[in-house]
């Protein structure tokens, strides 16, 4: 794959990025060239910011190609190690001051077990963090937040088609202006679109770098397997419990625990285990005991809550 349009890539770093030119930049980045780019491009930035030369940080890309481009067409020289070694600590040292230098201020939104909260971004964009979750922004750059746990995000849209970023430990989400979930629980991302149009960027080492989405689609990733799960779902079922219910269509009770311990961090034991591969349909208000009362009715079974365990028998 060819490098794309340098116009591309300047406008890509610079947050101004059609949906796109994106998914272009961000598909060439996951090959060798693109990972050879992209480390050029940190040490440049890295380079302008500590000296002072460019307080913006921006960088030339004309430039980092161009310079790629000779080095690549030089013959390859061997450096003794202590020589590298040498390098590595300078380029270290040089990130470590300008990091100091311009810390940025940190917004830190976060829920408790049985809690959700609502937050109107400076952009105009609306959050709405589910129980047990984190998500932490920049004040001075609100488009771009870092999740644990679970939200739903209505992006706002911007005249000049800034890019919004939701980041996980597994991906990244990529969008413009459209509704979606994600869930980060469990060692995998999930990500439901509801309206709208989103692109998720996969680590460099998966088979499939990007990943493009339509309303209606449900994607599971898992880093640690490298597994990509692509399904069409009905969005409602994974966002009702911003609407404070819980909509089951033939669930099996093993997932709704997993809800259930996931929102209200009790878990659960089962004298018959068979009995959480039996599937539950219909919908209930969020509260756990309205929902053990339904299990209870639904399978004639007992459960009994002590500390933070229910018990079945």
């Amino acid at each position: 794959m060819s490098a794309p349009d340098y116009k591309h890539l300047q406008r890509y770093f610079r947050e101004q990025a059609t949906l796109e030119e994106a998914q272009e930049v961000l598909t060439w980045l996951a090959t060798a060239e693109g990972q050879r780019f992209y480390s050029a491009y940190l040490d440049e930035r890295i380079r302008k910011e500590s000296t002072g030369a460019n307080l913006t940080g921006e960088v030339d890309i004309r430039m980092v190609i161009q310079t790629i481009e000779s080095q690549t067409r030089q013959p390859k020289q061997l450096y003794p190690y202590y020589t590298v070694a040498a390098a590595i600590v300078l380029l270290l040292l040089a990130g470590a001051v300008f990091w100091i230098n311009r810390t940025p201020e940190w917004s830190t939104l976060s829920t408790v077990y049985g809690e959700t909260q609502s937050v109107a971004l400076a952009d105009g964009t609306q959050v709405i963090l589910n129980a047990n979750s984190v998500m932490r922004y920049r004040t001075e750059d609100p488009r771009e937040v870092w999740l644990e746990g679970e939200a739903f995000f209505q992006v706002k849209h911007t005249e000049a088609d800034a890019p919004f970023h939701v980041n996980t430990s597994d991906l990244v989400v990529y969008v413009l202006g459209t509704e979606f979930n994600v869930n980060t629980r469990r060692a995998k991302t999930d990500v439901v679109l509801n309206q709208g149009k989103v692109v998720l960027s996969l680590p460099a080492n998966n088979a499939d770098s990007t990943v493009e989405m339509q309303p209606g689609d449900r994607v599971r990733y898992s880093k640690a397997k490298q597994t990509v799960e692509k399904q069409i779902a009905n969005p409602q079922v994974y966002t009702a419990w911003t609407q404070g219910t819980m909509i089951l269509n033939h669930t099996p009770l093993r997932e709704v625990f997993q809800r259930i311990e996931d929102i209200y961090g009790v878990r659960v034991e089962a004298s018959d285990p068979s009995v959480l591969g039996q599937e539950l349909s219909g919908q209930v208000d969020q509260d756990l005991e309205l929902i053990i009362l339904l299990i209870e009715k639904s399978f004639d079974i007992t459960i009994t809550h002590r500390a933070n365990v229910l018990y079945l028998n």
